[in-house]
């Protein structure tokens, strides 16, 4: 092989690719459908982190979701199917800012929760059984969907 390879083929440029790519959605997403009056006048939990907390949180999830789904793509021969439900996960997450905030379907974002959260096991499992050694990357993201689970679901309760 050359020495000159090409740097978009080096792995470290193309994780950093995918971060910026999962960043720059995760921003278009949350932008289309910023918080207003009607989130400000919910019942919210006292567990609800300071709007500060959300920004950080989804940067470094972003990042966990890039570099596993980087692995997906680049370092292991996943089959097919995990690689549909990364994507749909994917599909769904970006999707729910909107669903919650600008259309207002509480539970339908729930639902939408519910389903991130069996596609992300799925994955794990599937990484496991196929020695996919970035599934770890996943448990903080489950860990934060099982969070906003119980915020929306006590949003839920309170419409």
């Amino acid at each position: 092989m050359s020495a000159t390879i090409q740097w978009y083929k080096r792995p470290l440029w193309q994780i950093i690719l995918w971060v910026l790519a999962f960043q720059v959605l995760g921003m278009l997403s949350s932008g289309l459908s910023m918080p207003g009056p009607w989130y400000l006048k919910l019942n919210k939990s006292s567990l609800t982190p300071a709007n500060y907390v959300f920004p950080i949180a989804w940067t470094l999830l972003y990042t966990c979701l890039a570099v596993f789904g980087w692995s997906l793509w680049h370092h292991y021969d996943t089959d097919a199917q995990c690689k549909r439900a990364f994507t749909v996960q994917m599909l769904i997450n970006y999707l729910w800012s909107p669903v919650f905030f600008s259309l207002h379907q509480v539970t339908l974002a729930l639902w939408m929760i519910v389903a991130m959260i069996f596609l992300s096991f799925y994955m794990i499992v599937h990484s496991i059984q196929n020695k996919i050694f970035t599934w770890f990357l996943l448990v903080p993201y489950i860990a934060w969907l099982a969070f906003a689970y119980y915020l929306t679901s006590y949003i839920l309760a309170y419409l």
